[in-house]
């Protein structure tokens, strides 16, 4: 899930930024940690991955959390294809706080079957089944329209 600029204040309503990190908007970063007194939140950053719950600061700060959620699902060289297509030259890969869960760190170390196998039993489950039904219907959508996709995706 991600929230751009403001929409973080959605997020901490419905209690998904509690015991988290997460940034917003930089008029409403005051706003938010007392709406969420158990996040800690962060100024100065583009966005903030907690794993499951990405939050960004402004609205072009969007583009930079939509390009790292990009980058998570299909690799770097992917986003950075796709900030070049869009003619996004500010991303930065390592711009945000990432806050990675073991998970993920595995997927970046084992790849992603040795990672859901490891997994596939653990309690955090639902995050490894997410990932996969991801990564296994991202080509759906390039299918459905290759022209737009095929400079993006090209290996």
């Amino acid at each position: 899930m991600m929230s751009v600029c403001t929409g973080a204040a959605l997020l901490s309503k419905a209690g998904l930024l509690d015991g988290k990190e997460a940034t917003t908007f930089h008029g409403f970063i005051s706003q938010l940690q007392q709406m969420t007194p158990k996040a800690k939140i962060h100024s100065q950053t583009r966005f903030v991955d907690n794993g499951q719950v990405v939050t960004t600061a402004g609205v072009s700060a969007g583009i930079d959390g939509a390009l790292h959620v990009v980058s998570r699902i299909r690799g770097e060289a992917v986003a950075k294809a796709t900030a070049k297509y869009m003619e996004y030259d500010k991303w930065q890969p390592r711009e945000g706080k990432v806050i990675e869960s073991a998970f993920l760190g595995d997927v970046r170390k084992l790849g992603i079957e040795p990672a859901l196998k490891k997994h596939k039993a653990g309690a955090n489950g639902v995050q490894p089944l997410y990932i996969l039904a991801k990564c296994s219907t991202l080509h759906i959508n390039c299918e459905a329209k290759p022209a737009e996709s095929e400079a993006i995706f090209a290996p």
